[in-house]
């Protein structure tokens, strides 16, 4: 399944992107301490790989269905109820993050080529993480809404 391809290369990327932030920040640390020198750019590129594995884990964790959940009142439905109620939250949500997707995308369009200011990198090559992300968070909560019940949520 293709969901299962890119659930693969999101966690992939995630580790080599947690495993370039170790590395960044572990040069600039002995850099500083033990070189007296200064890396100017670490903290500005450690700075927008969090950003990317912040919003590339959120994809990660709408798939796996770990984002917050507030079921106090939920879990008192029946379960058609707690089901309808579901994916109406899950359709709604990948609607949300569609929407987001697209405003970051023109924001990304009229930002994205200015430099950092520390690296002669475009700045969307950072910044792309939102449009990337909530495009694929739209994805993970439509397939939410729409794939079939498991067995232990029938009546």
């Amino acid at each position: 399944m293709i969901l299962r391809l890119i659930d693969r290369i999101a966690d992939t990327v995630l580790a080599l992107l947690l495993a370039g932030t170790v590395i960044v920040l572990g040069l600039a640390v002995w850099f500083r301490y033990v070189l007296n020198e200064s890396l100017g750019w670490s903290d500005e590129v450690a700075a927008y790989t969090l950003v990317w594995m912040i919003f590339l884990g959120s994809y990660a964790c709408a798939r796996k269905g770990l984002h917050l959940d507030f079921p106090f009142l939920s879990e008192r439905l029946p379960a058609r109820f707690r089901r309808i109620l579901d994916r109406a939250l899950q359709a709604a949500l990948s609607a949300y993050c569609l929407f987001v997707a697209w405003q970051s995308w023109k924001v990304l369009t009229v930002i994205g080529h200015s430099s950092l200011r520390s690296v002669d990198m475009p700045r969307g090559v950072f910044l792309s993480a939102l449009p990337v992300s909530f495009a694929l968070m739209a994805v993970a909560f439509l397939w939410n809404a729409l794939r079939p019940a498991a067995p232990d949520q029938t009546d």
